[in-house]
């Protein structure tokens, strides 16, 4: 019973029983008990959206970084093999050599069916996609890298969006991208690396839509929501519904976006 934290102290896990627990009687308030802390790397800031796939033992924070230099951070929270408990940073100069864009990280997003962690940059188009089953410690001390054949891929959404946020169902495996300032989204399904077939490449996403201009057309008018990013996917009756904060100071209500309607509308 808790739930992990993004904040300036690190990644914390608040303990909401053990909180209860200590509640003093007669009162209503009490001093939250934090029970793990893994602080953010020196240099880095922290993620604007954390992700987790606490089933498999990860936390997933692509850190914003100074000046724009992004750094993908992962807590290992239970032990596998060679791949001690701890807190692990992206070796960089591995995956720039590899070929991924490593810049404005802003939010991350993890599909605990498929294991595959998704990075979004702010106000960028691309999307970066991590098989988490296949990353391993780095040679540098608390470094991690990604598999060395299909371990990631990238997707560019389209030449003109403007988005900032993922976030996805992993029942239907289903992501929705969104943008903290512009009417621009986009919606995706996420390609399973382990269905591809040996010597063949892992794409990342096997289909994905985009839409700008948001609400023009519609019974609706639309404003962004600016930061944090106000975007959700919930799964109703097994399908994906997103749903995006419609204004940011004074919100007008909430977007609902059928994701399956959107992935089958002709192009």
């Amino acid at each position: 019973q808790g739930a992990w934290l993004a904040t300036s102290d690190g990644y914390q896990l608040f303990d909401a029983a053990a909180t209860l627990t200590a509640l003093p009687a007669g009162t209503t308030t009490s001093a939250p008990v934090i029970a793990s802390t893994y602080p953010i790397d020196p240099g880095q800031t922290l993620a604007e959206n954390l992700g987790g796939d606490i089933a498999h033992g990860w936390l997933f924070a692509p850190n914003y970084g100074v000046s724009y230099t992004g750094e993908v951070q992962v807590i290992n929270l239970t032990a596998k093999p060679g791949f001690p408990v701890g807190s692990y940073t992206a070796d960089n100069a591995a995956l720039t050599a590899a070929g991924m864009t490593l810049s404005y990280f802003d939010n991350g997003s993890v599909d605990s069916k498929l294991q595959v962690g998704i990075v979004k940059g702010e106000h960028t188009n691309n999307a970066i996609f991590m098989d988490m089953r296949k990353i391993a410690p780095g040679t540098a001390a608390n470094t991690f890298v990604t598999g060395a054949t299909n371990g990631y891929a990238q997707v560019n959404l389209a030449t003109f969006v403007d988005l900032s946020a993922v976030s996805v169902d992993s029942s239907t495996d289903q992501a929705l991208f969104m943008a903290g300032f512009s009417t621009d989204l986009a919606v995706g399904q996420l390609q399973d690396p382990a269905s591809v077939a040996a010597g063949g490449t892992w794409t990342g996403m096997s289909d994905w839509v985009y839409y700008n201009n948001l609400g023009t057309g519609a019974s609706f008018s639309y404003s962004s929501g600016g930061d944090p990013h106000a975007a959700a996917v919930v799964n109703i009756a097994g399908k994906s519904y997103g749903y995006l904060l419609n204004g940011s100071s004074f919100p007008t209500g909430v977007v609902q976006i059928d994701m399956s309607a959107l992935l089958a509308m002709p192009r």
